[in-house]
């Protein structure tokens, strides 16, 4: 730039100036263009660089007549020609403070974004291994409690039937009081180890529910607490009458064998309900957030991702110029994520929908050129005397 003249910002070039300065504006750009080309080796045509200069001298002079302006404005046709997309506005724009402060913005929503992602990936892995073990263990636990039932009234006689009493009181109160002469006692260690094993499975089962209750806000009520369950107005829940310790653990002296197999029942049986209950709402509520909320923003990371590479390709190759098309493309990446679901662009090839999702929002064009085939395919035929307009 000349020393008399001012710089102008990167922004100044999107506001019309007066017209008699229209030239000199021009001036600035060629110059702009010409140190360019000098710095990356382009090779201008001597009389492209001398109508520029003569052009300059003579507007510092007060001499740019209309020869001198064609001229230049036929060399300035030139340079720009040897430059190509290089213009002097996107020039000023690689290095401008706001296209700095843009991508460093770019960078840090990238960022925040990707963890956000992976914390999510992470949680959900976490609670999907606790949801499919909560079934594992239900599986397990129905069949130990169909098990142990049955071996209660194995034999022939009075050793085939239960008292009545078991079914009259909760077996929990039972389990201290002496057996009936009838009531199924211990055999063997594994009558005791079958016991024991089923009461840990449901302890476990309890254990891994609360926890993944806590991820669903807690929505379902622990069959134990004392506590209100989420709703202070009244008591969803009576206390528990009986110990927890004796519904959870065995009595080593297992005094009532019957009885005591009956409580882990009993007590398997509320756990279950309570488990089942919070895996149900868990498959709800993860479900969703992974057909509809995950991939909306997998496709934003995609967006996010084209926007970060093509901003220091064009940085890079010096053709940033800002536009309203990058926001638009976050918009149209968004709702593609949003109806990704609903299509499958990469069925081609093994992908899982958060795999398309990415690729929806790093490549939009594809997607919706994938919608456009669609919408031909199935087009009508053209009738006699009408037109169809097809987008190629």
């Amino acid at each position: 730039m000349w020393p008399f003249r001012k710089s102008r910002s990167p922004v100044a070039d999107d506001v019309d100036g007066p017209t008699e300065d229209a030239f000199g504006h021009a001036l600035d750009d060629a110059e702009e263009l010409l140190k360019y080309a000098a710095e990356v080796g382009k090779i201008v045509p001597p009389g492209v660089i001398l109508s520029i200069l003569s052009a300059r001298t003579a507007l510092a002079a007060g001499g740019a007549d209309q020869g001198v302006r064609s001229d230049f404005y036929s060399a300035f046709t030139q340079l720009s020609s040897i430059c190509g997309e290089v213009t002097a506005r996107t020039i000023r724009y690689c290095s401008a403070p706001n296209t700095w402060k843009a991508l460093a913005r770019n960078r840090i929503m990238a960022v925040s974004l990707t963890l956000f992602i992976a914390a999510v990936s992470v949680a959900t892995f976490v609670t999907d291994d606790m949801s499919n073990k909560i079934l594992a263990a239900m599986v397990s636990a129905n069949a130990d409690a169909a098990k142990l039932r049955a071996g209660l009234t194995e034999g022939e006689g009075d050793a085939s039937r239960i008292d009545v009493r078991y079914a009259q009181k909760d077996p929990c109160e039972l389990t201290t009081t002496p057996p009936e002469t009838h009531d199924r006692t211990i055999r063997n260690v594994d009558d005791v180890t079958k016991v024991q094993q089923f009461a840990a499975t449901t302890r476990d089962l309890l254990g891994r529910s609360l926890k993944l209750n806590r991820v669903i806000a807690s929505f379902e009520c622990d069959p134990f607490s004392m506590q209100h369950c989420g709703d202070p107005s009244h008591d969803k829940q009576k206390p528990d009458e009986v110990d927890l310790n004796k519904r959870l653990q065995i009595n080593p002296a297992i005094v009532n064998y019957t009885a005591e197999v009956l409580c882990k029942i009993a007590t398997y049986q509320r756990v279950r309900s309570f488990a089942s209950n919070v895996q149900g709402d868990y498959s709800a509520i993860i479900g969703a957030i992974a057909a509809f909320a995950l991939p909306i923003l997998y496709a934003w990371l995609g967006a996010f991702a084209y926007r970060l590479r093509s901003f220091g390709d064009t940085i890079r190759r010096k053709t940033y110029h800002p536009s309203f098309a990058d926001s638009a493309r976050m918009i149209t990446a968004v709702i593609a994520g949003a109806i990704v679901g609903l299509f499958n662009p990469g069925q081609g090839i093994t992908l899982s929908p958060l795999a398309t999702a990415f690729l929806v929002g790093y490549g939009v064009e594809l997607f919706f050129r994938f919608l456009d085939t669609l919408i031909n395919f199935g087009a009508p035929p053209a009738q006699s005397g009408s037109t169809v307009i097809v987008r190629p």
